[in-house]
């Protein structure tokens, strides 16, 4: 279902847009220690669990305050797209727009669109977190990374998946305008 009013398509990122190339590897859930931030979101998470199932939402209230600049809440529409629901001002100040509305065919080709929406539904049929590294080459050879963490959440009424997504701030690499960026967890 797409919004009544759909948001334009997003300028470019500083020089970062449009990707050359964008590349998704999984990361062991053993190795969710060594990034602290994304590590106290997945007990909040895990806090949330009720006879197995994912809860519904977290609750901005429980989680350390610092995350929520690199949050993004996700559904799955169509089975084909992750529309944002919300995102963190973090996310927002670095795309240069509000993102509510955006999808994934509006951040990636169709190939690397198709590879993370994939990835969510792995996710989702687990009900396990998606830990991951993601790096990105701009067409400007420029580069820049994160390591993001994945949850699902309970779907929605509509019975569409649903994600939590947030970004380990201390992971930014390779682009100077995380210079802005503060890395306290």
């Amino acid at each position: 279902m797409q919004p009544a009013s759909r948001p334009p398509t997003l300028p470019p990122i500083a020089g970062s847009l449009p990707l050359h190339n964008a590349a998704h590897t999984p990361l062991a859930a053993s190795d969710i220690g060594k990034y602290r931030l994304l590590e106290r979101v997945h007990a909040c998470w895990l806090a949330g669990h009720r006879d197995g199932q994912p809860p519904a939402r977290l609750d901005p209230l429980e989680l350390p305050p610092s995350v929520l600049p690199y949050v993004m809440l996700l559904r799955l529409d169509d089975d084909a797209r992750l529309t944002v629901t919300l995102a963190g001002s973090f996310v927002c100040a670095l795309h240069g727009s509000e993102l509510r509305g955006f999808s994934t065919d509006d951040f990636f080709a169709p190939e690397q669109a198709a590879s993370v929406v994939e990835a969510a539904r792995e996710v989702a049929r687990d009900n396990q977190p998606g830990l991951a590294s993601r790096r990105y080459v701009a067409l400007s050879r420029r580069s820049w990374s994160y390591v993001r963490l994945l949850l699902p959440l309970a779907p929605d009424a509509e019975g569409r998946l649903r994600f939590f997504k947030v970004l380990d701030p201390e992971s930014l690499e390779g682009s100077d305008q995380y210079a802005w960026v503060s890395r306290k967890t």
